[in-house]
């Protein structure tokens, strides 16, 4: 089996002048080439920390990561692992180095020292991030949603392997977190490994695999039916369960209960028409 991510006994510490405070402890996680993985935790679960050590933005100190075979701690391959594995932050303003589109995208490809093809590569990325013929346009005259797509496409254009979405739909409006999330899945349909941190169980409904973050440790993991119908995990982890699982623990306290636990709104439509 081949593995985009496999982390063993991941653990790290914030040092600061008098204290040291433990952000992981002891992770195993494996991400298969091809999959979509999602992590949810709180915030201060330690998922961003994690987010950021595959994409070697903080350094290794106990335990091993390997991204595309790559060993993370190895220093001389810090450039091959970011561009084999790029982040989408949560914040598209911080991304952004230039006011129009296509020479920040074009910054991008000249900070890895890529010159084939360049035009064909900015175009390629606006299209598949829905942004098709807003090469010219400015970043400070699009929507939330827009700008979100716009990094999404500075980072299309390197042409990763694996795509971290670090929070990437936490500033958006429910349209524009839509968007985002159609545009994720689509992207994976298309071969892309990806790998989504967020806060929001609902969002992890799309993955293949569901890991759960709590005060720095793996509390849980497995399919999204698995671990978003289990309440006493989500619980323990301070997540809010998607509205159609929340809505079935409820129909059961009434005396209702459905045939299997739906995940989507469209699921628990089908299981309450399907009642006697």
């Amino acid at each position: 089996m081949e593995y985009a991510v496999k982390a063993a006994n991941l653990t790290h510490s914030y040092i600061s002048a008098d204290s040291s405070i433990l952000s992981l402890e002891n992770i195993d996680i494996s991400v298969r080439k091809g999959e979509f993985a999602a992590i949810i935790g709180r915030n201060g679960s330690g998922k961003s920390t994690l987010a950021k050590h595959f994409n070697a933005l903080v350094p290794i100190m106990h335990g091993t990561l390997f991204v595309g075979g790559m060993n993370v701690a190895d220093k001389n391959l810090l450039w091959q692992i970011r561009k084999y594995c790029a982040m989408v932050f949560q914040n598209p303003d911080n991304q952004f180095v230039s006011s129009i589109i296509k020479e920040d995208i074009a910054f991008g490809l000249n900070n890895y020292s890529i010159t084939d093809n360049v035009d064909y590569r900015i175009s390629s990325a606006l299209e598949q991030a829905g942004l098709k013929g807003f090469e010219n346009r400015s970043v400070h005259m699009l929507s939330g949603g827009q700008k979100q797509r716009a990094a999404i496409a500075g980072i299309l254009a390197l042409e990763p392997e694996i795509i971290v979405f670090d929070e990437a739909t936490s500033m958006l409006d429910p349209k524009g977190r839509r968007g985002i999330l159609s545009l994720v899945s689509e992207l994976n349909k298309k071969g892309k490994t990806v790998i989504m941190i967020t806060h929001y169980a609902e969002e992890a409904v799309l993955a293949e695999k569901v890991y759960v973050l709590s005060e720095g440790k793996l509390i849980g993991g497995g399919s999204p039916r698995e671990v978003l119908t289990d309440m006493d995990l989500l619980n323990q982890a301070g997540l809010v369960a998607p509205l159609a699982v929340s809505f079935y623990y409820d129909l059961i306290k009434m005396g209702i209960r459905l045939k299997k636990c739906p995940l989507t709104l469209e699921e628990l439509s089908e299981e309450i028409c399907s009642l006697n």
